[in-house]
């Protein structure tokens, strides 16, 4: 089904179409024309500008196919890292009964 907004229009204005089509279904690519004086005029997206007479709205509808596309994504090789930790040295740390800190040892 095909639905033009607004039905009736002066020339120039734009129209704009609801394209619902029935389940399992959708509008064949190029197929959706504006014909006018019998010429059918094709109609990307879905408005179009009146023309200045009657028109007849037309569109095929093909099967949707049952593959559904799928966005491939392949993760880069990295090859392994050995990692390790040195722990730096540490100071010998004495607290005395004072609370003075020696870090001469």
């Amino acid at each position: 089904m095909i639905i033009a907004t607004p039905t009736i229009s002066p020339t120039g204005n734009l129209i704009s179409l609801n394209i619902l089509p029935n389940f399992g279904k959708r509008v064949k690519i190029g197929s959706l024309k504006c014909i006018f004086n019998p010429v059918g005029y094709p109609i990307a997206g879905e408005t179009y500008i009146m023309p200045s007479g009657d028109v007849a709205i037309s569109a095929e509808f093909e099967d949707v196919s049952e593959t559904i596309p799928f966005l491939s994504i392949v993760a880069p090789l990295f090859s392994p890292v050995t990692v390790g930790y040195e722990q730096a040295s540490a100071k010998k740390l004495i607290i005395t009964n004072a609370g003075a800190v020696d870090t001469t040892l």
